[in-house]
């Protein structure tokens, strides 16, 4: 019998999120539809899903789940400055080099959340306390990441939940592969022939 760290609830989420990696779906598409059975077993108040370009690791793109609608997109450059300007934890770019290539804040800081310039310029602002990243990996290659946040009164991820997104990222990772090769390919092709 295949196990899931979140059982069999986990098992019923990572199948459906699997499936869709097969689907010929746009990159932003198959995060935001990823997005759904995803959050069904790790709940979480907001996120960002991002297909990467896997040689620059810059994003390719932005998928903003928002529980005050424009708020994050408003202030997405904050975020972008961070992850490419400022020292901080859990850098997508180091995310890629780990065995596991998902942590929480949290563990990063051992529980000191100050220690982080994103939590204490950024995330506080808007309330949010516990923070996962995933980068998601196929090979050294990463072809995506997401950045997912709980409300101040929410606990941190659980280990189960960290173990869950390690699990589904892979998935992902290959989904997004297949989206931006597509993407790629089809973007250069003229819809006619000249003359």
């Amino acid at each position: 019998m295949v196990s899931n760290p979140l059982g069999a609830k986990g098992l019923t989420a990572e199948a459906a999120i699997a499936k869709l990696c097969l689907k010929e779906l746009p990159a932003l598409d198959l995060l935001e539809r990823a997005a759904i059975p995803f959050r069904r077993v790790v709940p979480y108040d907001a996120s960002c899903w991002k297909p990467m370009d896997p040689c620059t690791m810059l994003y390719t793109g932005l998928g903003i789940e928002d529980p005050r609608p424009g708020t994050l997109a408003a202030a997405r450059w904050r975020f972008i400055d961070n992850e490419l300007l400022e020292p901080d934890y859990a850098k997508y770019r180091d995310l890629v080099r780990r065995r596991i290539p998902v942590t929480t804040l949290h563990r990063e800081t051992h529980g000191e959340l100050g220690r982080s310039a994103r939590h204490r310029d950024i995330n506080q602002s808007f309330r949010f306390s516990a923070e996962l990243r995933a980068a998601f990996r196929s090979g050294d290659a990463s072809w995506g990441g997401v950045a997912l946040l709980r409300g101040e009164d929410q606990p941190d991820f659980s280990d189960q939940e960290v173990a869950f997104v390690a699990r589904i990222g892979a998935h992902l990772a290959h989904g997004l592969r297949y989206a931006l090769l597509r993407e790629a390919a089809t973007e250069g092709m003229p819809d006619r022939a000249p003359g």
